[in-house]
This record gives structure tokens, sequence and C-alpha cells, in this order.
């Protein structure tokens, strides 16, 4: 449709495509009637060809609703124009935001945590309380990874209106189905949008950031989105998101306040979670072992388990075979007498020996397994698997713990009691939960 270095009424001078569909073209511009010029974004729709009706009263409803926006996370509505010139048409003027789009950081492989991820989520929903709360209520109905630009100011934007509705749809109303298949809801391919289809696509769109995948090629259940078993976040997160896409309408957060709210309470608002995690918790006080050579030192952000070395069975073992053996070639030359001092003289040595110990630490959501103070692995954990037993020719039963990572498994405390293993699995889970 247009050219680089076209100038459209006599003001904003074309500078390079951003994007383009069958109906539009978005290009960067420069405002050369202000001084310093100002970079803009012109998006065009073109009335020739096969643009549709329908096409063009989105195209005006979203003029229309940006002029009624003032709020410092969404683009500024600039101009709204016809086209009367070579192209029919009419042309959007918006400010531009330097950036990049949460779509070409993916591409960029770019990973992001848990405190990224909420603070993504807390900046998109403090805008859609905006929009919700407007009268009437704004619906933006195609929130995606390409609609938030992570500006180079730190700020999350939310960008493209181009589906924008200005309140739920009314029973029997025509509509227009809009959106984007993987981030839509239900409901709105109904024509039923309401707030709460904006909180489904803003959580599948932290679902792809979280797995890179689109949310529309990972698997489902009774149209549930499976995606815990590919991230790494604390179970309260995972809840969340659950919420956050449920499929059922009642079940999911009906209000970008409520879903707001809870994430900064970091507690999930749902009775049968709540008697879980506090029977959790009073279950890991009830089996601390009465007695133990596990030290346990927990803080808000970390926490350090440091038990018995394996290899100090094995040291007993070796000290111990050769003082027995000692004492019975001592006993045949020298009496009984002195093997028993050499036996006595043995106990003193196997105080003398240190015992080895190992370290486990947990921080946020990853985790070191330390021996002899050396670093020997570690990672993002994944899963904590249930309390594993086996057998070894020294020990009747033995147990030990596992964790997962998404390149391997470890398995520590090799000889831990039964009780150990069970308490620390529980304690470990408890502090995940709570970080």
């Amino acid at each position: 449709m247009l050219k680089t270095g076209e100038i459209l009424q006599e003001r904003y001078q074309i500078q390079e495509k951003l994007g383009n569909n069958i109906a539009h073209e978005v290009w960067l511009a420069k405002d050369i009637k202000i001084k310093p010029t100002e970079s803009v974004v012109v998006k065009v729709l073109s009335t020739r060809g096969a643009t549709q009706w329908e096409e063009f009263k989105l195209f005006e409803r979203e003029a229309k609703i940006l002029k009624q926006l003032n709020h410092p996370y969404i683009p500024r509505y600039l101009d709204y124009f016809p086209l009367n010139e070579s192209i029919k048409g009419f042309v959007l003027v918006q400010e531009y935001i330097p950036g990049n789009s949460f779509k070409d950081l993916i591409l960029q492989e770019k990973r992001f945590t848990e405190s990224q991820i909420k603070e993504i989520a807390k900046n998109v929903l403090n805008i859609l309380i905006y929009l919700h709360e407007l009268n009437p209520p704004v619906l933006h109905r195609d929130i995606k990874p390409s609609n938030l630009i992570c500006g180079k100011d730190g700020h999350i934007y939310l960008i493209d209106f181009g589906a924008v509705q200005y309140r739920a749809a009314v029973e029997g109303s025509t509509f227009t189905v809009v959106g984007t298949y993987g981030y839509t809801p239900i409901e709105q391919f109904g024509g039923r949008a309401v707030a709460a289809s904006d909180i489904y696509a803003l959580g599948t769109t932290l679902i792809h950031l979280l797995t890179g995948i689109p949310p529309a090629d990972l698997p489902q259940e009774d149209f549930k989105i499976q995606f815990a078993d590919r991230v790494n976040l604390s179970p309260n997160l995972v809840r969340w998101l659950r919420k956050a896409i449920e499929p059922d309408l009642k079940k999911r957060f009906d209000t970008a306040k409520t879903a707001l709210k809870e994430l900064q309470s970091g507690i999930f608002n749902d009775d049968n979670s709540s008697i879980q995690l506090s029977q959790k918790s009073y279950y890991a006080k009830d089996i601390v072992p009465s007695k133990t050579n596990v030290e346990l030192e927990k803080s808000l952000d970390k926490l350090t388990i440091t038990y018995p070395s394996i290899e100090v069975n094995y040291i007993y073992l070796l000290v111990a075979i050769f003082y027995i053996i000692g004492a019975s070639i001592i006993s045949i030359f020298f009496g009984l007498s002195a093997a028993f001092f050499l036996l006595l003289s043995s106990c003193g040595t196997f105080y003398m020996i240190p015992e080895p110990r190992d370290r486990l630490l947990f921080h946020n959501n990853l985790f070191e397994i330390y021996e002899h103070n050396k670093l020997i692995g570690g990672g993002s954990i994944t899963e904590i698997e249930d309390v594993n037993s086996s057998s070894d020719n020294f020990t009747i039963e033995s147990w030990f713990i596992s964790i997962k990572t998404q390149k391997q498994r470890y398995a520590f405390g090799h000889g831990l009691t039964k009780a150990e293993s069970i308490w620390l699995v529980q304690e470990i889970k408890n502090w995940l939960e709570q970080n």
C-alpha cells in the first residue's frame, strides 16, 4: 500500500514496515511537523479490494476507543483520517513505544523466571483493571505475546486494540469472531467475551513465555491446557495459572482485580488447596524424627540440609576390619589381653575420625548438591519424587530422595532412615510452596 519516504497529511513520513495482514499495514513513521521529530506508528486500512465491512467497523472502533483511553502503558491515540490519495482507506496514528514484543523475545529463545512472570502478570492485570472498570468496560480480546511490548524504559505496554470491544456481548446480538487461536477462550468464539476472557488470554500468554511453546501446541485434557510438567514454578503459581486458564467461566478469575489480589498475596484462594497446604505443614511438624544426624536450616530465601555422607559407612567399616584383623593376629602371638587393648584403643580412633557430611542448598526454585564442600550438581527443580528405598550389602534398608531437573535426576541422602526421608521430602515441598 504505502512506500518508504511517502508523506501522509503533509506530516507523517513513512519509514519502515512493522507488520501487515490482508486488511491493513503497520508502519513506523516520523512526525515531521514537530521539532525534534518523533517516531509514531501508522496503521493503514485499505478499502480497496477484499476489505470487509466488519474489518472497517473494527478499525473505526479501535480508533474511537483509543481516543478515549488515558493510561501510561497503552500507546496514546494521536490522529485518525481518511486516505483519499492513490490509496483509498483510513489511517490511525499512535504513539510509538521503543522496545521488543514478547513474541520477539520468545523467538530469541528468551526464558522467563517465576519472579519475571509474576511481574509481567501484575503489569498487565493493572492495565486490564483500568480497561474493565471503564464505563462501559473495554475488553481487549486479543492479548498474546506479539501484543505486549517490553519497553526500553522497563515497562510493559499493551498494544493493538484492533479486536477491542466496548462491553460484554448481549444475548441475541450479532458478533464478529476475533482473537487468536490458542489464546482465545471458548466463550469468545461464541461471541460472548467478558472480562474473564482477557484473563484467560493473559494466562495462556504467560504459559507461552514459560514453555516457549504456543498454547495451541500444548496437550489438553478436558479442554484444559496441560503445562505444569514443562515449567519450574512454585505450586501456588501453577494453581494461579490453572485458574486463569480454566475453560469453565464459573471457575476462572472473574475480574482482573481478583486475579491480581490473589497473585500478590501468594495465597491461592481455594478452599481445597488451603486445607491441603495446612495439612502438609502440620504433618511436617509431626514427623520430625526424634533422633537424627540431619541438620536443617530455614530462612525466607534459603533452605540448607546437611546430612552424613554415605562415605562415612565405608570408612568406619574399613577401620573396623583393620582392627579386627590386627586384634586376631596379636591374640595369636601376645594373648587375648593385648588384643583386647587394641580393640579398646580403636574406640578412640573411631571418635577421632571426622564424620563426612554433605549439603543440599535450596534458593528460590534452584538447588545445589555439595559433597565435602564441593559442588557436584544442581539446577532448576522440575520434580521431587516420593521417597525411594534401596538396599545394599551393609545396611538392611537404605533410603534416599530424588530430585529431577530438565536434564537429569539427582539422588541424595543415601543411608537416611525412612522417617528422615519422609520428613525431609515434606520440609522441602513446604518450603518451595511458600517461596
